[in-house]
């Protein structure tokens, strides 16, 4: 293995471009980086070295980057034995790289003319700088022992595990040359490391078809094969693509898992960009057979033959994806080689995504066991990838993304900290984008951005985006930040990792649509801590995973962002909305989940304070759904608390087990949730409307007016009865309420009514009242309704702190019966009174009519 350093402008494979390092004259100081030190303001050597015969060119340094653009930096090659100066190259701060942080930048200096050593002399490499505090650079083993690489006269071509330096030519203050290394190899030779430094860059060929294999580091232990240490990777740009026809593709040996990988350190450009395609993915527009061999396209693709595709399940079985190549494409019509072995639906809403993996930009892992990644050295750096295909890379549940990346630049600067993944395929890969994401309010990101990619994965867990730790504190705003327009289809049979793990709800996430989770959610979005979304949460898609959505959505009321628009279909698991409070959710679509479309919380992660607008939620003939509303304990061993949700304008049913069920609360307290549940105009269409009511609480309900979009039908169910309306009983009108009781024991009090009462005055309240027979349907059993006044010592001086009861009925069942009595307090002011009824029983009901005041 050798070293080799570029030195002009040409292309990878000719020999003119580089020279070899003296490995006598580098030694061992190149070995390990140990740490950084700061340049004196006087010459401070290396130890001191003896390599022989060798004509020296000029030195590579690895420098943590300048601190400051005050004065010269002195680079002296120095004889010792003579104590005279072999070479000095003296540049200008200003000339060097900055630091935003202490990531290693590659900067070679160039010596005027070559410097032929002696066998029989000692040399050191002095630095200094004129103000102090300027600069710092990497040492070896020890202090000052500089991590360096000398170039010698010797020049050669890259052949097997040869380790590649590219860095710009700093001469003089002021003076230098960038140079750029064209790459044009189109072998399988596993070359050992590259590092691109400053003012160095490494330029792909864009109309021939190429290849670049790694298989080594760019220094020992380092675990890096390509380092971007300041200078610029370009696989083709967004303005200059790799041309339609040809191929780049560069290879990663991993050695291990996860154990050499890509890094891009601050101040660095790594960019890829293949040729554009009209769509990354669409959606079948016609029905999919099994054993098909066509698909029709809800657009004309223009994709080619040879593109590898897959179409997403659209049941229940969430492994039935089929991956396929094409052996024709004509207009919407896709036809592939081998006939696929699952049904996939077209219609609507229902049908299945169709996704093409296939780039003409590849980064790939040479074995998919051991994966290889791309990772950030710090945060201001640029990432732009644009239509490249990435296979076998991510380590998916270990916690490596294909990009490992640390969260955003540190200004609002589109030249610093963009991170910008857009129409790319994750082919065969673990988490797609890994975002150490954990500021708080004093950070903001920047330039964030997952755009139109695809994703696929057979065989390992993975994901599009995942945010491993949640903000500390209200966490930062991220600008021009979104996950936004991707599709996933998940093939792995242990996928564990969520399709879009986000904690921080100040990123976009809008238009994706995810399939196939094995194992948990589609979406993870916000965390069970007070936090206004600040962002959007729009018009997403998760179908046939275990679970669709598991969103804790904050304050959307205050910010006035309401998600909107998101689907869920054919999941076990619609909705689980429990930690999601003080929100408006408009245009929610909940479909053929198995078990619940909707999931609530009814503890302290609660589900409060919630407004669904035109939400749908219902089973199919197929695919039937349990629940509509199931409202849980969950597993948190805590008390449960308030639950508040309004339905407006919504759809929802067909439920076997009931459109709203109440869960049994996990509690010393068997019976505790206080539930206020209201559906506003909202239809419902199972035979069970409310399941098991009696795990509410006395005082709660669940109520609904105007019923099937019915004028006039509203119905209220409470812990122990339902209140509605009876229009074939009545005393006096064409309606009355009826309070129909479920508990033998356990009292439930109706209809409460707030009476207008003038000061210093015992008005006299009645009701009429009537117990149903048998003829009515079935005869009422319970106890004697009774009318109540309730207890309110601001009102009125009230005898105790006790409800009072002002009359009870005594008739027989199917008479009517006026319950009347004076108020026995007298108010202090102009007010109102509340009084209600209540009664108890297993069969028959009780109408109610004609309440009357009299002053």
């Amino acid at each position: 293995m050798a070293i080799l350093h570029s030195v002009s402008n040409g292309n990878f494979t000719s020999a003119s471009t580089w020279e070899v390092v003296s490995p006598t004259a580098s030694g061992a100081s190149f070995l390990t980086i140990t740490n950084l030190v700061t340049v004196a303001t006087t010459y401070v050597a290396s130890p001191t070295f003896s390599p022989g015969v060798v004509n020296l060119t000029g030195v590579w340094l690895a420098m943590g980057g300048r601190l400051g653009t005050t004065g010269t930096f002195d680079v002296q090659l120095y004889n010792l034995t003579l104590a005279t100066q072999s070479s000095l190259v003296t540049v200008n701060m200003t000339d060097l790289p900055g630091q935003i942080t202490a990531n290693l930048k590659g900067v070679y200096f160039r010596f005027s003319s070559g410097v032929t050593l002696s066998s029989t002399q000692s040399y050191q490499l002095r630095l200094k700088t004129s103000t102090a505090n300027m600069l710092n650079v990497y040492y070896g083993t020890t202090t000052n022992n500089y991590m360096r690489l000398f170039t010698t006269s010797t020049t050669a071509a890259p052949a097997s595990t040869d380790v590649l330096y590219i860095d710009g030519l700093l001469t003089g203050a002021g003076a230098s040359t960038p140079i750029t290394v064209t790459m044009n190899n189109n072998d399988s030779t596993e070359f050992g490391a590259i590092s691109i430094g400053h003012i160095g860059t490494l330029d792909w060929l864009t109309n021939t078809t190429t290849e670049l294999r790694l298989a080594g580091e760019v220094y020992p232990a380092s675990a890096i094969s390509l380092l971007v240490a300041g200078g610029t990777y370009r696989m083709g740009t967004t303005s200059s693509r790799i041309q339609r026809g040809f191929t780049a593709s560069l290879y990663i040996n991993a050695g291990v898992a996860n154990g050499r990988r890509i890094q891009v350190q601050d101040l660095s450009y790594f960019t890829t960009a293949g040729a554009t395609m009209s769509y990354t993915w669409t959606t079948l527009s016609t029905d999919m057979a099994t054993f098909s061999v066509t698909a029709t396209t809800s657009v004309a693709t223009g994709w080619n033959v040879g593109d590898e595709i897959v179409i997403a399940p659209t049941a229940r079985t969430i492994t039935a994806y089929d991956r396929r190549v094409l052996t024709n494409v004509s207009g919407t019509t896709l036809t592939i080689g081998v006939s696929a072995s699952n049904f996939h639906s077209g219609t609507g809403i229902f049908a299945g995504e169709v996704i093409n993996l296939t780039r003409n930009c590849r980064i790939l892992c040479t074995n998919p066991l051991v994966r290889t990644y791309i990772t950030q050295g710090a945060v201001a750096s640029i990432i732009e990838v644009d239509s490249t295909e990435f296979v076998n890379m991510g380590a998916g549940a270990a916690g490596v993304g294909v990009f490992h990346l640390n969260g955003g630049g540190v200004t609002s600067s589109n030249t610093i900290g963009t991170q910008s993944i857009k129409n790319c395929s994750f082919n065969d890969c673990g988490i797609a984008l890994y975002l150490t994401f954990t500021g708080t309010t004093t950070t903001s990101y920047y330039n964030v951005i997952m755009d139109n990619c695809v994703y696929n994965t057979r065989t390992t867990t993975g994901g599009l985006f995942y945010q491993p730790t949640a903000p500390t504190g209200q966490p930062a705003p991220a600008v021009n930040s979104y996950i936004s327009n991707n599709c996933l289809i998940f093939g792995g049979t242990s996928s564990a990792i969520i399709g879009i793990y986000c904690f921080n709800n100040t990123i976009d996430i809008e238009n994706n649509r995810i399939s196939g989770v094995v194992s948990t959610w589609g979406y993870q979005y916000g965390q069970a801590t007070t936090y206004i979304i600040s962002e959007k949460f729009n018009n997403n898609v998760a179908r046939s995973n275990l679970y669709g959505f598991n969103v804790f959505f904050r304050d959307t009321l205050d910010s006035g962002l309401h998600p909107t628009g998101n689907k869920s279909i054919r999941n076990t698991y619609g909705w689980t909305i429990y930690g999601s409070v003080n929100s408006r959710i408009d245009d929610l679509t909940s479909i053929g989940n198995t078990t619940t479309n909707l999931y609530g919380s009814i503890n302290t992660l609660g589900s409060n304070k919630l407004y669904f607008n035109n939400a749908t939620a219902y089973g199919e003939a197929s695919f039937a759904s349990v629940y509509g509303l199931y409202l849980a304990s969950t597993t948190y061993p805590t008390e449960s608390f308030s639950t508040q949700i309004v339905f407006n304008n919504c759809n929802i049913g067909t439920h076997s087990g009931g459109d709203i069920r109440i869960g049994l609360v996990a509690s010393t307290e068997p019976i505790n949730l206080a539930l206020d549940l209201v559906f506003n105009n909202c239809n419902l269409t199972s035979a069970i409307e409310v399941s098991q009511p009696n795990y509410m609480s006395s005082g709660s309900r669940v109520a609904f007016q105007r019923i099937d979009n019915t004028v006039g039908a509203h119905r209220t169910y409470y812990r122990n009865g339902l209140l509605s309306i009876d229009t074939s009983i009545y005393r006096s009108t064409t309606k009355s309420s009826k309070m129909t009781p479920s508990s033998a024991t356990i009292y439930q009090q109706f209809g409460r009514k707030l009476i207008p009462v003038k000061s210093n005055s015992t008005p006299t309240i009645s009701v009429w009242v009537r117990k149903s027979v048998v003829g009515d349907g079935s005869a009422y059993n319970g106890s004697q309704p009774r009318l109540w006044l309730t207890n309110n010592p601001a009102i009125a001086l009230f005898p105790s702190y006790n409800d009072i009861i002002l009359a009870t009925a005594s008739a027989a069942n199917g008479t009517w019966e006026q319950l009347s009595a004076t108020l026995p307090v007298v108010p202090y002011e102009d007010t109102a009174f509340e009084v209600y009824l209540d009664c108890r029983g297993t069969t028959g009901w009780v109408n109610v009519d004609d309440w009357r005041v009299s002053q």
